[in-house]
Formats: structure tokens, sequence, C-alpha cells
């Protein structure tokens, strides 16, 4: 009976420190916005989690409400530093070169989108797509956004 006791003490030891491991998989999920509320688009990402200094490889998905037109709509992608409420670098922007009709699954594949030089403590990746490139380089008119949190801790 003891020795039971003791093994299964063990195991319950040893399985609740590996579901404590954190995975660092970046999860996205839909913008949240009051206002206006946007479908999300799916991302994946390589390497997940991000490295500083190494070019990511983004896959973007979805169906959105509005039509994508090759040359005009623009996949947004910012490192945004949560701590200073500012881009981390200057935002990435993508032309597509395929047009998608609203409703219709879209996918567009980006190498070699830069990182920070160093990831801030605290960061959101926020991907979006749309039109109306401002100044600043964020868009205007978003059709679709998702955003992943993240963290160097």
């Amino acid at each position: 009976m003891n020795r039971n006791f003791i093994f299964v003490f063990i195991l319950l030891t040893t399985l609740s420190i590996v579901n404590a491991i954190p995975f660092n998989k970046s999860e996205f999920y839909q913008c949240y916005t009051i206002v206006q509320p946007r479908p999300g688009v799916d991302v994946t990402i390589t390497p997940d989690p991000p490295v500083a200094k190494t070019p990511e490889h983004f896959t973007v998905s979805g169906t959105l409400k509005h039509d994508i037109t090759a040359d005009k709509t623009l996949l947004n992608i910012d490192f945004y530093d949560t701590s200073k409420f500012l881009s981390a670098i200057p935002v990435y922007n993508k032309n597509f070169t395929e047009s998608f009709k609203a409703g219709t699954k879209f996918s567009i594949d980006v190498d070699n989108v830069p990182t920070p030089d160093k990831l801030p403590l605290f960061y959101a990746i926020i991907v979006t797509v749309g039109e109306n490139l401002g100044e600043d380089g964020n868009l205007h008119d978003i059709f679709g956004c998702s955003s992943a949190d993240l963290s160097t801790y």
C-alpha cells in the first residue's frame, strides 16, 4: 500500500511539472474591436516563437466579407511593443498578387518578414488585411485582423 502511494505521488508530481512547461506557441485570435468587428484570419509563423534578427515566414488565410484585389489589397504585419504602445520595427506590408472574391478562401505566403533586433519583453504580432495604407504604415480600411500576444519572459 505504501509503495502504491509513493508511485502515485511521483507520477502526479511528474505530470504536473510536464504540464507546467510553457510551449510558447503563438496563438492568433481575432482582433478585439467593439465598434466595427472584423473577421479574424488564420496565421501560422515559422519559426514559432519568433527569434530576434531572424526572418519569419507567415502563412495567412481565411474567408473575408470584402474582395481582395491584386496589387491593391495589402497584408500588414506589425511587431507591436505592448509596454511602449508602439511598433518595435517599421510595419511590414505586402501586396496581394492574386485576387479573391468576397466569401472565398484566400491564402498568402510571405517569406523574409523582418523581426526586431531585440524582441520586447511583452509584444504582439498584429496581422491585418485591408486597403488604403496611411503614412504611419497602418491600413485605414481593414477587412480582417488577428493578433497574438507573446513574451520573451
